[in-house]
């Protein structure tokens, strides 16, 4: 099958036509001239043989074969095949001509481009024609503009296609909540006094929102329903993504910021009371522990061992902590502080260790 595209340069003098109807009488005249070659056709021709150069059968997106070289006026009659390219051989076909200031009447889909950019057409993806092969072309910035200036007019097959930019994050920040709100607008879906999601009565148009719902999952679905809620009569979803943009776009700069602001090393602070060591104890036990080496009464030498012990004890115990000693050493110090002739040397050891001149613990 074929997909039959007309295009013809509009002839010096003549008015472009306004309609189909007029459109259609001058390509009847025209179509009863002599061919003869011209130099716009031509060109036209090599743009389309680069943007497809297809030479198989297979591959070969033109009916009558290869895209000739020179092509004959004042009527040219393009054939597509039909298939899953077809859509987008005509966008570039389309954008191509009126480039180069040519007309084209595609009666299949009821569109008028005229080389003066005015489009005609019953449905609304004529207008849409330069953003969709501006996004072929990867030039997202045109193509996101003119859908967002199509969808602010209402036009919704704009809003699916500036959907889609946002759901694939082709020109724009990815967002599926945008996306799908926008989606989902284009296809009539609303929002209830309660914030649930309404689909519309048309069985296709649901079928569309339901795809791209089910597609970004229910969180994203949830968050594109907050911007349904948004909208009024007086407040169109175009003017909330405009408002999510523009916040997006002043906080970005900052984030961005702070994110590359390298982190400053944390201060050094000094340990806190209990890691210091605690030198006054461990003197006091150092001091009765060798009191008791005086050999006093039976009464006053267990005074002096308790009172050293507990003192000396204490002040090995936090002494060694703050020297770093692992947990065994430090109990096998203490218990040695505890009797009554180690104690002498567990005192004396952990306090000249806390006295050496670097101030710093051994390990």
């Amino acid at each position: 099958m074929s997909y039959v595209v007309q295009v013809w340069e509009q002839p010096a003098g003549a008015p472009l036509p306004r309609g189909f109807d007029e459109a259609d009488e001058l390509l009847s005249r025209l179509h009863r001239l002599p061919e003869v070659a011209s130099a716009k056709m031509s060109l036209l021709a090599q743009r389309l043989a680069r943007r497809f150069p297809g030479q198989d059968d297979d591959d070969c997106v033109w009916t009558d074969g290869p895209m000739p070289e020179v092509a004959q006026g004042p009527v040219w009659n393009i054939g597509i095949v039909t298939g899953d390219r077809m859509d987008d051989v005509q966008v570039v076909l389309v954008s191509e001509a009126v480039k180069l200031g040519l007309n084209v009447y595609d009666m299949q889909a009821g569109e008028l481009h005229l080389g003066d950019g005015t489009v005609h057409g019953s449905g609304e993806r004529a207008v849409c024609v330069r953003g969709m092969a501006a996004a072929l072309e990867r030039d997202y910035l045109t193509a996101r503009n003119e859908f967002r200036r199509l969808a602010a007019q209402g036009n919704r097959f704009a809003h699916f296609r500036w959907g889609e930019l946002f759901l694939n994050g082709f020109g724009v920040p990815k967002d599926p909540a945008a996306g799908c709100a926008l989606v989902c607008a284009g296809a009539g879906w609303r929002c209830d006094a309660q914030g649930q999601a309404v689909p519309p009565a048309d069985a296709r148009q649901r079928q569309i929102g339901e795809h791209v719902r089910r597609a970004v999952g229910p969180e994203w679905t949830m968050r594109a329903d907050r911007l349904l809620r948004k909208v009024r009569p007086e407040r169109s979803i175009a003017s909330i993504i405009d408002e999510l943009m523009q916040v997006r776009a002043s906080v970005e700069p900052q984030v961005k910021a702070l994110s590359a602001t390298p982190k400053r090393p944390a201060r050094e602070e000094a340990p806190p009371p209990a890691a210091r060591p605690a030198l006054l104890p461990l003197l006091l036990g150092l001091v009765m522990h060798g009191a008791m080496f005086t050999f006093p009464s039976r009464p006053a030498f267990f005074a002096l061992w308790l009172s050293a012990a507990a003192i000396g004890g204490y002040g090995v115990w936090r002494s060694s902590a703050f020297l770093g000693d692992a947990m065994g050493r430090r109990g096998l110090l203490t218990v040695g502080a505890l009797l009554p002739m180690a104690g002498l040397i567990a005192c004396a050891s952990v306090l000249w260790r806390c006295m050496r001149p670097q101030g710093s613990p051994p390990r």
